[in-house]
């Protein structure tokens, strides 16, 4: 569950980057 948590972060911070 975490290693999904760790994913979820990772993907928030590329959207916050390509926007």
């Amino acid at each position: 569950m975490l290693l999904f948590l760790f994913v979820h972060c990772e993907k928030t911070s590329l959207t916050e980057e390509n926007e």
